[in-house]
C-alpha cells in the first residue's frame, strides 16, 4: 500500500488558509467556556499525598491558593518564616479558624506521628 503523494499532487485544501469545517462548534472570541468557575467558587481538589482539600478563587483570570490560607488571611493572621498551617482535629476540610492552628515545620511531623 503506498500512501505517499505522487508527484504534481495538489492537497485539497490548498490557497485555503484558515479553512472553517464547523463554524457552529468553534470557539469563538468573547465566548465562555462551559467551565469557568467565578472569583470566590470554592472546589475540593486531591493532593499528591491523597489528601481532600479546599481551593478558593481569589482573582482572575486564573489565581486560586487552599481554602485554610484564605481563612487565616482574612483573620487578619500573618504567616511565619519556616511555620505552616496544622489542623487540629486532622480533617483537612474543616477549615474553621478555631481548627487552625500555625505550627513550626520542625514541629508539625511529631503533631501526625502522634496519631
Amino acid at each position: 500500500m503506498n500512501t505517499q503523494f505522487k508527484q504534481g499532487h495538489i492537497p485539497w485544501n490548498k490557497n485555503n488558509k484558515g479553512i472553517h469545517l464547523s463554524i457552529e462548534s468553534e470557539f469563538k472570541k468573547g465566548c465562555k467556556p462551559h467551565n469557568k468557575k467565578l472569583v470566590g467558587c470554592i472546589t475540593i481538589r486531591t493532593d499528591k499525598n491523597k489528601t481532600k482539600r479546599k481551593w478558593i478563587k481569589i482573582e482572575e483570570p486564573n489565581k486560586w491558593i487552599e481554602y485554610y490560607r484564605y481563612v487565616w488571611l482574612e483573620a487578619g493572621r500573618k504567616f511565619k518564616k519556616n511555620y505552616c498551617i496544622h489542623h487540629i482535629n486532622k480533617d483537612s476540610l474543616d477549615d474553621r479558624l478555631e481548627n487552625l492552628m500555625l505550627v513550626s515545620r520542625q514541629e508539625h511531623p511529631k503533631l501526625h506521628k502522634q496519631e
